[in-house]
């Protein structure tokens, strides 16, 4: 098979994208099959090694149609592995972690396997082995989604990302405040994917495209399947304030060569006008 690894923001989407390339042909697109917490190696040298080893294993159980580790044990395809809100309460994950079994896969499938913080720690060794697509999001729908989920990156940490990347972890151990650790983890996603990754993709690109533009930057020709529709919720004024407040604060430290200072200004108008 041929392999492809596929990273991005939490929340920014990566998700989304499995769904639409496992609407390919030929094209397996796996949700965070590897386990972070489980890598044995202490340095990121090692830690790429290993997972090049278990990227491998994984490969030979889908063409013998074994059983595989996988971020779903419900399957293949997940439409958001984030439950909806409940009042008061934070979004949990509902994906379940476990094994899943596919029929045999054929051994010129393309393989793309995806995770988040753990790819973007590694990204300056893993690109040396595979082409690595990154997906991005606007800041105001980042930090409005992170906000409002029960990960770790609610409270400011992001423990794929600091095992393997000792400046991040020392960054987010000098600040105790939450809102400052977001901002210092998006900046570090960004900066780890404008510096490395093969292809930058914006999340807002995907949808209004309908998938095409993640299929190209692969290399597929295939046009995508999956019908994309973009969820509107509706949050409270307090958290509509709180997102006012950090993202205001912050504007130019999260503004990048993708989103402007006017990009962000101009979503945030946006979804502070629909505030309840």
């Amino acid at each position: 098979m041929k392999k492809y690894l596929l990273t991005g923001i939490p929340r920014s989407g990566t998700t989304l994208s499995c769904k639409i390339l496992n609407s390919l042909h030929n094209v397996i697109a796996l949700h965070e099959p590897l386990s972070p917490n489980k890598l044995t190696s202490i340095t990121p040298e090692h830690a790429i090694i290993e997972v090049k080893h278990q990227i491998d294993s994984i490969e030979g159980k889908l063409v013998r149609g074994e059983p595989f580790e996988h971020g779903s044990t419900a399957s293949l395809i997940l439409d958001n592995p984030i439950q909806e809100k409940h009042t008061g309460e934070l979004r949990r994950l509902r994906a379940r972690r476990g094994l899943l079994a596919l029929p045999p896969q054929i051994e010129t499938a393309n393989l793309i396997i995806k995770q988040n913080a753990l790819f973007a720690a590694l990204l300056p060794l893993a690109i040396q082995y595979y082409q690595v697509v990154s997906i991005i999001r606007n800041p105001v729908d980042v930090f409005l989604s992170w906000m409002n989920v029960d990960l770790p990156v609610n409270r400011g940490r992001i423990p794929g990302g600091e095992r393997f990347n000792n400046e991040l972890k020392q960054k987010l151990e000098a600040t105790s405040r939450v809102s400052e650790r977001q901002v210092i983890i998006y900046e570090w996603f960004i900066t780890q994917y404008q510096n490395f990754a093969s292809r930058v993709l914006k999340y807002e690109d995907i949808v209004d495209t309908q998938g095409a533009i993640l299929a190209n930057a692969f290399g597929f020709t295939e046009k995508p399947t999956v019908e994309i529709k973009n969820i509107k919720r509706s949050y409270d004024k307090k958290t509509i304030d709180q997102l006012e407040s950090v993202i205001s604060t912050n504007s130019e430290s999260l503004s990048s060569e993708h989103y402007s200072i006017n990009d962000i200004s101009h979503r945030l108008e946006e979804v502070c006008a629909s505030k309840q």
